[in-house]
């Protein structure tokens, strides 16, 4: 799926030492709250809710805009 790797790329890439993946997701990309992925400390885990909700959201060749930009 081109979005998930592209997130993935953009995660490596821009994410704070110590940053969790699921805590960067919900930072970035998230309205609101979102808590077992925020706190999900299982990295595996976290990528796979990410996945399913890119999926379930139909984000298959693009990813959602984000709701903070830090650059």
């Amino acid at each position: 799926m081109k979005s998930f790797q592209s997130l993935i790329h953009e995660y490596m890439k821009d994410h704070l030492p110590g940053e969790r993946f699921g805590q960067w997701f919900v930072n970035l990309y998230i309205k609101g709250n979102w808590s077992e992925l925020f706190y999900e400390s299982n990295e595996v885990l976290a990528i796979g809710m990410v996945y399913r909700w890119l999926e379930d959201h139909h984000y298959i060749d693009t990813l959602p805009q984000k709701v903070v930009d830090y650059d």
